[in-house]
């Protein structure tokens, strides 16, 4: 996943069902809340391990994180991972790829058996033709 593709649940969507186990983003966060409000659910909604790699001259600099698949076990991200906003700081983390790969939610709950992944061409159909479309 690509830098602006975080932005939205379809990129890792598309990876998770495709069998990814860990999905790497090199990203240019604006923001401090992106960090919480974008990493965080692209790597549980999938149950993926998301490794973020933000750029030191971002707007929000530095904040790198590892998101395991099934949450921090502390609900605020600054405190599971601090940022640390220099180019001198070396994030070091590991991932299970075996919880990645344990898509039950919970008992009896499976991640993807109930999407529907046949209903996705609504979303990137074109209902109609532009003009950058004869070009």
């Amino acid at each position: 996943m690509m830098g602006y593709d975080g932005m939205f649940p379809e990129a890792a969507r598309c990876l998770g069902t495709n069998g990814a186990d860990v999905i790497l983003w090199p990203a240019r966060l604006q923001d401090r809340k992106e960090r919480t409000l974008l990493a965080v659910p692209r790597a549980v909604d999938n149950r993926c391990a998301l490794i973020m790699a933000n750029r030191v001259d971002a707007p929000f600099g530095g904040g790198s994180l590892v998101v395991p698949p099934a949450q921090f076990p502390v609900w605020n991200v600054d405190v599971a991972t601090p940022n640390y906003p220099d180019m001198h700081k070396v994030v070091f983390d590991f991932v299970e790829i075996s919880s990645a790969r344990q898509k039950n939610l919970m008992a009896n709950v499976h991640m993807f058996a109930n999407r529907r992944p046949w209903t996705y061409s609504a979303l990137v159909n074109k209902p109609f033709r532009t003009n950058l479309d004869a070009q």
